[in-house]
C-alpha cells in the first residue's frame, strides 16, 4: 500500500474502501472508539497517520479475502434485498411453508417443526388447514380433531396495531368455536410476530371492542396471553432447523430459505 501523505487522504481512503462496502459482520469488527477517533480527530500528526494506515491495511486484507469468497459463492448478494416485501407477502410466504398441501412437496415438515417449536401438543395428529390473509387474519392454522387454533398476527413491517385487533380475532376464531374462556396453550395460541425487538401488542389491541360490550360474559381483556415471537431469532431458528431436515439434494428449497433467513439477520 502506498504511503498516505495527509490525514484527509487517509480518511477519504478509509471511507471509500470500507465503510461503503463492508457488510454488517465486517462493520461490527470495527471498534466504536476507533470510529469516534475518525470523527473527532482534528490534528494531523504522524502517530494518527501511522495508526490509521495500519488499520486500513488490516481491513484491506479482510476485503480481499471477502472478495475472493464472494467470487466463489456470491454470499454478499441476496436478490430479496432488492424486492420490497410487504406484510401480506411475508404472510403468504410463511403460510405456504406451513401448509402441508403446498407445492413445496415437504408435506408436514415445516408445519410440524413450527408447531413443536411453539409447543402445540401432538402436531402430527389430525388434518391441519393453513390460510393466509383470510378474514383479516394474517395466518390461521387450525385442525378439528383435536380442536386446535393458532392465530398469527404478522408485523414484519412493524405496522401499528388496529383497534381491538387481537381481541376480535380471538372472539371470531376461538371463542365462537369453544364458547369458553379457558384455553390450554398446547391447543390454542395467538402469536404476535413483529420484526422489531421492541414491539409488543398494545393494550387497545387486547381490549374488548365496543360492539361486544353488551356481552357481559366476555372479559374486558383477551383471556389468551399472546405469545411473542420475533422474526429473528424465532422464525430464523425454525427455518434453520427445517433446512437441516430437508433432503440433501433439495438445493432449490435450501437456497431460498437461506436467502429468506438472511433478510432477518
Amino acid at each position: 500500500m502506498n504511503k498516505l501523505n495527509t490525514y484527509n487522504d487517509i480518511i477519504s481512503d478509509f471511507q471509500e474502501m470500507f465503510l461503503g462496502n463492508l457488510n454488517e459482520n465486517e462493520l461490527a469488527i470495527i471498534d466504536n472508539d476507533f470510529v469516534e477517533i475518525i470523527k473527532k480527530q482534528e490534528k494531523q500528526n504522524e502517530w494518527t497517520k501511522l495508526f490509521l494506515s495500519q488499520i486500513i491495511e488490516k481491513y484491506s486484507s479482510i476485503k480481499v479475502k471477502n472478495n475472493v469468497q464472494n467470487r466463489k459463492n456470491s454470499y454478499l448478494y441476496n436478490p430479496l434485498n432488492d424486492i420490497p416485501i410487504k406484510e401480506p407477502i411475508h404472510s403468504k410466504i410463511l403460510a405456504k411453508l406451513l401448509n402441508p398441501n403446498a407445492e413445496h412437496g415437504q408435506s408436514k415438515l415445516f408445519l410440524e417443526n413450527f408447531l413443536n417449536y411453539i409447543g402445540i401438543k401432538n402436531p402430527e395428529k389430525g388434518t391441519w388447514i393453513v390460510t393466509a390473509e383470510t378474514d383479516r387474519i394474517d395466518i390461521l392454522i387450525k385442525r378439528f380433531d383435536p380442536l386446535s387454533i393458532i392465530i398469527i398476527e404478522n408485523k414484519s413491517n412493524d405496522a401499528k396495531d388496529q383497534p381491538n385487533q387481537l381481541y376480535r380475532y380471538w372472539y371470531q376464531e376461538i371463542y365462537k368455536r369453544k364458547n369458553k374462556i379457558e384455553y390450554p396453550e398446547e391447543y390454542f395460541q395467538i402469536i404476535y410476530l413483529p420484526a422489531s425487538p421492541y414491539k409488543n401488542p398494545t393494550t387497545n389491541s387486547l381490549s374488548k371492542p365496543d360492539y361486544l360490550k353488551n356481552l357481559k360474559n366476555l372479559p374486558d381483556i383477551i383471556p389468551i396471553r399472546p405469545k411473542l415471537l420475533r422474526f429473528n431469532p424465532d422464525i430464523t431458528n425454525w427455518l434453520d432447523n427445517s433446512i437441516s431436515k430437508l433432503d440433501s439434494k433439495n438445493h432449490r428449497m435450501k437456497e431460498f430459505l437461506t436467502l429468506y433467513i438472511e433478510l432477518w439477520n
